[in-house]
């Protein structure tokens, strides 16, 4: 992702709390997006996506634990890089979400979508994303 296809979110303009908009644009900064696409290139080859009904990814596979548990790894410390900015714990950040979580409508969208990205059906997700895309693009390499 380069600078020039990079653009936030317009809806974190409407976010009413300062911290909760800051934490917002953090988490959704060019940095934090490209730290997280690169921990996957890096890693989608270790997963192995259970599949269910009509191909989609219905259960957890107990293969995938100990690679799940890096990636919230991965989160967690692009999390407390926030935190430490702010000179905050992990814990007083928390409330502060916890309590614009029912203040704030546009901030309670974001804050679902940023605890959404600690579940594993969000994970999993991303990680057949990213292994089918970079296996895509190894076949046309391939090709040519």
């Amino acid at each position: 992702m380069t600078e020039d296809d990079y653009v936030l979110n317009p809806q974190v303009d409407k976010i009413k709390d300062p911290f909760i908009r800051e934490l917002c644009e953090y988490m959704e900064s060019k940095q934090v997006v490209d730290a997280l696409e690169a921990w996957c290139a890096e890693h989608c080859q270790e997963f192995v996506p259970t599949q269910g009904m009509q191909g989609r990814i219905q259960e957890h596979s107990l293969k995938n634990t100990p690679l799940f548990d890096k990636y919230l790894g991965h989160l967690d410390t692009k999390m407390e890089g926030f935190c430490k900015d702010k000179q905050l714990t992990n814990e007083e950040v928390f409330k502060r979400c916890k309590s614009a979580l029912g203040e704030d409508q546009h901030a309670a969208h974001f804050l679902k979508m940023v605890l959404g990205a600690a579940e594993y059906v969000y994970f999993s997700t991303l990680m057949s994303e990213m292994k089918e895309a970079l296996e895509e693009m190894a076949r046309e390499e391939a090709q040519q």
